[in-house]
């Protein structure tokens, strides 16, 4: 969550952590990324043809990343075609890191099971995001809401899982596999 009006959560900085070697998860460092320039935000909030949705993306500059650094990210291919017949029900899994709780070890999410609970591509009560149905740890808004790919391709097939990024229509952070959201603020 960048922002939160009602709780007064308005963070100065994102910080991620990034994997290091592929082959040992346990090596990590991490990344204090600054959510303003000069008063104004960096990241962009998402729209669709019908509005605004629950998106926000946020532009990690090459530069700054750390050397080795292991990145695998989710790309336009990933996301649901318009004819993707994605149904009521249909399974999900919600990625995060709930109140930073994680494993420490291997610096890897907690994932948890959910399902989509409304019409998936219809605007829920006119708002720019669809329902889902799981039971998640407190601390986990705004975490990833993926969807294992049926027919994975040569563009999609390079992430683990074989997952489409279909959160909200879209990705939520920093599109990367291995370069996992720590906390907000």
């Amino acid at each position: 969550m960048l922002i939160d009006e009602p709780s007064q959560h308005f963070p100065d900085r994102i910080k991620i952590e990034l994997h290091t070697e592929l082959g040992n998860l346990t090596r990590s460092t991490g990344l204090s990324m600054l959510l303003y320039c000069e008063g104004k935000s960096v990241w962009r909030d998402g729209t669709d043809t019908g509005g605004e949705i629950d998106v926000a993306v946020i532009e990690i500059d090459r530069a700054a990343l750390p050397q080795p650094c292991v990145l695998q990210a989710f790309t336009p291919a990933h996301l649901p075609a318009a004819h993707d017949a994605i149904e009521v029900g249909d399974a999900l899994l919600v990625v995060g890191f709930p109140l930073g709780f994680h494993d420490g070890l291997h610096h890897l999410p907690v994932v948890r099971q959910a399902a989509i609970a409304s019409s998936y591509g219809l605007r829920f009560q006119g708002k720019g995001y669809f329902l889902t149905d799981a039971r998640t740890h407190r601390g986990t808004s705004g975490a990833p809401v993926l969807m294992r790919d049926p027919s994975p391709t040569a563009a999609t097939r390079a992430l683990p899982g074989d997952c489409w990024a279909c959160t909200r229509r879209a990705w939520t952070s920093p599109a990367v596999t291995w370069c996992r959201t720590r906390r907000w603020g």
